[in-house]
């Protein structure tokens, strides 16, 4: 895919993880009602060893350093309507056109990341919801890095 920006034509894989952060931080923004609801979206990269998952997750990421986590393999389909549940929660839109957003961001990322599995992070021992907060983890891995891509709420 290409980016046809003001002075050149770029590929997408090579403007990288932070533009695929920006997207993900603006549909945060669009997202915010008036009111004090705050959604926060973001993607981290973790290069890969020859280690766990978990344990790499668990290492590099003090937020999961607390908790016994599990990974769930999920196909391309079950991601997108995550995706779409985040990223679209205001429906000001048509399914189709919402469809057509979701189906180009997944192939950005998918591209740009090159990965090649997704994977839900499953919180074993607490419940995604407390307090007010809701949040949803992913990591996508590719052949040499781990990307985290995160969704919260806090309310």
């Amino acid at each position: 895919m290409l980016y046809n920006g003001t002075f050149e034509t770029i590929e997408f894989r090579k403007m990288g993880i932070e533009y695929l952060r920006g997207i993900l931080h603006t549909f945060s923004s669009l997202n915010q009602p008036e009111s004090n609801l705050i959604y926060d979206y973001d993607i981290v990269e973790l290069k890969k060893g020859n280690g766990d998952l978990i344990n790499l997750i668990q290492t590099n990421l003090q937020s999961f350093a607390k908790y016994p986590i599990m990974l769930q393999l999920i196909d391309s389909e079950t991601f997108k309507k995550a995706l779409t549940s985040w990223l679209f929660e205001k429906k000001l839109m048509s399914e189709h056109k919402i469809n057509n957003y979701i189906d180009f961001f997944y192939n950005l990322l998918i591209d740009v990341t090159t990965c090649k599995s997704i994977y839900v992070i499953n919180h074993s021992e607490f419940d995604i919801y407390d307090f007010g907060v809701f949040f949803e983890h992913f990591i996508l891995e590719s052949s040499d890095s781990l990307y985290l891509v995160a969704f919260s709420y806090t309310d």
